[in-house]
């Protein structure tokens, strides 16, 4: 499978700049079989959906945004495909386990949580592949090897500073970890595979777990990966 993963730092970036990058990649001749963006890039479903048709046959992972329902937030990402919103999931976690809440935990004015923590799998299964989705602190929650995903052919995070953890991944031993990260990472290794990783006793070789992050001159990146 041909994976672009899009990387760019998060924080400070608008949302109509993040659109007109998905825009240039999909126009663009890369042949992806799999477009992923990092955590809070915030888009609507209906720009996600006009993005998802310019490239029917690219499944689009448009990293996640902050949607309300009623008195209640949730951190969302949607799984597209030619117009059809495939999948939803909603952030399960948001304590890291450094003991810290991370970013998304935000309060109304009389100091009540307005997140709220998703009920939705992270699993889902699309032509015969299995793919396990995760948001930021859902991976370092171990969040869908709690829930007995293991065995999957994809496992992808989103996230604003994330760390790969042995623990947390459930691929089978030809699968793949591809992680988009919206944080800036090493000046002088923006594209950072993790070491071998041990699951069930199968070793997942380092070129099957990618942690992208974004470049430390702020400008948009596309990386792109056979795996």
């Amino acid at each position: 499978m041909i994976i672009g993963a899009y990387a760019f730092p998060t924080f400070g970036r608008k949302r109509s700049e993040v659109g007109v990058g998905l825009r240039h990649i999909l126009n663009g001749s890369y042949g992806l079989d799999m477009l992923v963006a990092p955590e809070f890039t915030n888009l609507t479903l209906q720009e996600m959906t006009q993005l998802s048709i310019m490239d029917k046959g690219t499944l689009l992972i448009p990293g996640s945004s902050m949607v309300r329902e009623g008195s209640n937030a949730y951190n969302r990402a949607y799984v597209l495909r030619g117009g059809d919103v495939l999948h939803i999931y909603d952030k399960k976690s948001f304590r890291t386990s450094g003991g810290l809440y991370d970013f998304d935990y935000l309060q109304d004015k009389a100091g009540r949580p307005v997140m709220e923590r998703g009920r939705r799998s992270g699993v889902f299964s699309i032509g015969g592949i299995t793919y396990g989705l995760e948001i930021c602190a859902d991976h370092d929650q171990k969040t869908l090897k709690n829930e007995g995903a293991k065995e999957l052919d994809y496992q992808i995070v989103l996230g604003t500073g994330i760390v790969i953890r042995d623990p947390s991944v459930v691929v089978k031993r030809e699968g793949a970890v591809i992680a988009v990260d919206g944080g800036v990472t090493d000046p002088h290794n923006p594209v950072r595979p993790s070491a071998s990783v041990e699951v069930e006793g199968n070793i997942i070789a380092p070129e099957r777990i990618i942690k992208i992050g974004a470049a430390p001159t702020r400008d948009d990146r596309l990386y792109i990966f056979s795996v």
